[in-house]
């Protein structure tokens, strides 16, 4: 699949510049990423900006009644991403931290590298997050029980909407809830053209 190699030749291309160490490079590469969503900040918890499709589905999963009565109200802590929000969280755990702080700086996190307490944990393995198109987003887990957060993960497939607490064991996400329709299972194969990755 020719779109499939082209991701693959844009990854390894970004890879090889992340462990050059090549901070002119990773600051050229995210400015020009961050004119892509030139009116989007860095990280948005507003579900307005989220696909319209998507978004109703998230509101009917809240008004469901077993969700109501559980008392099951999320916060939203993101939403649709800008590409270069991606390409620095993606640079976390990857390479050296002077190279995350230019690429959080030039995606607009203001305190750079230290936006972050833990600066080596990879927080994502894709440049091709459902974020980023407005289909996916991350809600606050620590509000909700352990049964709480399972009913909400269950009952969200009913809606369309897959949880990242589903997903296999290394690749867990629980914050994570994403629209099902744009996205193909892990157990179908991983990612295809047009398509994008989990996170």
């Amino acid at each position: 699949d020719s779109s499939l190699s082209e991701y693959d030749s844009v990854k390894e291309n970004f890879d090889n510049i992340l462990n050059s160490g090549d901070t002119n490079a990773v600051k050229e590469i995210v400015d020009a990423a961050k004119e892509r969503d030139a009116n989007l900040p860095p990280l948005t918890k507003d579900i307005g900006t989220l696909t319209p499709s998507f978004r109703e589905k998230w509101e009917q999963l809240l008004a469901d009644p077993e969700i109501v009565a559980a008392g099951i109200n999320p916060k939203v802590t993101g939403a649709r991403r800008p590409l270069a929000t991606q390409l620095a969280l993606y640079t976390k755990g990857r390479s050296d931290p002077n190279v995350l702080d230019v690429a959080a700086k030039s995606a607009g996190f203001t305190n750079g590298k230290n936006f972050w307490s833990d600066q080596t944990s990879q927080v994502t393995w894709t440049l091709k997050s459902n974020h980023l198109d407005g289909n996916a987003l991350d809600i606050d887990t620590r509000g909700l029980s352990k049964d709480q957060l399972d009913l909400l993960g269950k009952k969200a497939g009913e809606y369309g909407i897959e949880w990242g607490g589903f997903w296999p064991e290394k690749q867990k996400d629980y914050p994570h809830f994403e629209d099902s329709a744009p996205v193909q299972s892990f157990s179908r194969g991983g990612i295809v053209s047009g398509k994008r990755d989990r996170l």
